[in-house]
């Protein structure tokens, strides 16, 4: 198949012989020279020997536009575009049955699109696709009309920091087109971080004109009309949320405040309808109230805890008729203050009624937090994970002496902790991590890691 294409090049000004070479038109370039012309066998075809100028090619593109795996694959491809990252089989094996009998059409690609949106899996199947970087970074920038003007490759850095390598991901597949893969939490932190500083002119990438569409329009207009462009359904409830941070009346001229305040008003806005709830859609999320109150149950607190029952009631019911992507950023934030609230109030008799059994070290800044813990632990609660911080570590140079004091305070406030729990001792896992601990040794001059200092 390889000798098929040979010949078939870009015009990119490329040396092709002595005294020759490709044009610079970056489009599609013959070298006749280097075709090899020879008889060929493809997929059982046999290609006669010097034929015309790109025939083999021509002819080989032909057998594989027909060939029944292409329409699996391709087929495939745009269910998991347009659908969800695991298409229904039948739905794939329909498609790909659709494929092949309109292969000369000019619009073959939009008739199985057609046949696809028209099937019943398609409206059966819940809204499950997320927005990868690149499409996220282009609806800021679509809801605001913003303007590229970066001249390098400031959008490559930051979109790179997000897991998107433009034009240069490694398999030929392309980027992952599955949730799955655009669901992590680094690649999620850096999407927030794209939604609440893209049009900052420290991003280098764009600006936007956010001025008012007349002289009268309102402050809730204003903000509804950049949410709305992101987020349609979610424009009001970003309005409430924004007028609570901002304090205006929603009635007044927005045209009235200084343009610095303006755009800050527009980003806050655009930013809450890219973040608000159910708008990159995770699927982990997706199904009815009660099986996604079970996840999050499982997730806060563990089936088994005492607190279980109660948890998934109000969890249930916090939801009220909404699907689990439609729950209302007002509702859920409710949600989540009732739900601390019910925590605490129940667990509040058995945290003020508990005593350390073993003594913890005076003065020491790990001492409350890791005691608390151990109070949650022991108060049968159902805790999965804590996590206790400890700042103050980052001296970079001279490390020895100024770690000897901290570690020593670390290990008696851990050894005091684990003392603490006795019996609980072989269901709890104690990790502790330094920001530079990754290996002992020499980083440059004579800064050295946490680790090297506290071997």
């Amino acid at each position: 198949m390889a000798r098929a294409f040979t010949g078939w090049s870009v015009g990119d000004g490329r040396w092709l012989a002595e005294g020759e070479e490709a044009p610079r038109a970056g489009q599609f370039h013959y070298v006749e020279a280097w075709h090899d012309p020879y008889q060929k066998r493809v997929l059982g075809c046999e290609f006669a020997p010097q034929r015309g100028p790109m025939a083999d090619g021509d002819d080989v593109l032909d057998l594989l536009a027909a060939h029944p795996a292409t329409a699996r694959h391709v087929t495939a491809k745009l269910a998991r575009r347009f659908l969800a990252g695991d298409p229904p089989a039948d739905l794939v094996t329909a498609l790909s049955g659709v494929f092949p009998d309109i292969v000369q059409a000019p619009d073959q690609i939009a008739q199985v699109l057609r046949a696809l949106v028209s099937s019943e899996a398609f409206s059966a199947t819940p809204p499950a696709k997320i927005r990868r970087p690149f499409e996220y970074l282009a609806a800021l920038y679509r809801a605001t009309g913003a303007g590229i003007t970066a001249t390098g490759n400031a959008h490559a850095w930051q979109l790179s920091r997000a897991g998107w390598q433009m034009h240069s991901y490694g398999p030929p597949a392309g980027h992952p087109d599955t949730a799955g893969a655009w669901t992590g939490a680094s690649t999620l932190n850096r999407m927030v971080d794209m939604a609440l500083y893209a049009h900052e002119a420290w991003f280098e990438i764009a600006s936007a004109d956010f001025a008012p569409e007349g002289p009268d329009e309102s402050f809730g207009a204003f903000v509804a009309r950049h949410a709305g462009a992101l987020a349609p359904n979610r424009a009001d409830e970003v309005v409430a949320v924004v007028q609570n941070i901002y304090d205006f009346d929603p009635a007044e001229r927005v045209g009235d405040i200084p343009v610095a305040d303006r755009g800050g008003l527009a980003r806050m806005a655009v930013a809450f309808a890219a973040l608000a709830v159910g708008s990159m859609r995770p699927g982990s999320l997706i199904g009815a109230k009660a099986a996604v109150a079970e996840r999050l149950e499982d997730l806060l607190i563990g089936a088994g805890s005492w607190l279980a029952p109660q948890l998934r009631a109000r969890l249930a019911s916090g939801f009220g008729d909404h699907g689990a992507l439609q729950v209302p950023m007002t509702e859920l934030v409710s949600l989540s203050d009732a739900l601390n609230a019910l925590i605490w109030s129940e667990a509040e008799g058995a945290v003020r009624a508990y005593a350390p059994d073993q003594p913890y070290p005076e003065g020491n800044g790990l001492s409350e937090p890791l005691m608390t813990v151990a109070q949650a632990i022991k108060s049968d609660m159902g805790l999965r994970v804590a996590t206790v911080d400890v700042p103050g570590w980052e001296t970079h140079v001279n490390q020895a002496d100024p770690f000897s004091g901290p570690a020593r305070g670390l290990s008696e406030a851990v050894i005091a902790f684990w003392r603490d729990l006795g019996s609980w001792q072989q269901d709890v896992s104690v990790v502790v991590m330094s920001e530079f601990a990754r290996r002992c040794g020499p980083i440059r001059r004579a800064a050295r890691t946490m680790g090297a200092a506290m071997r």
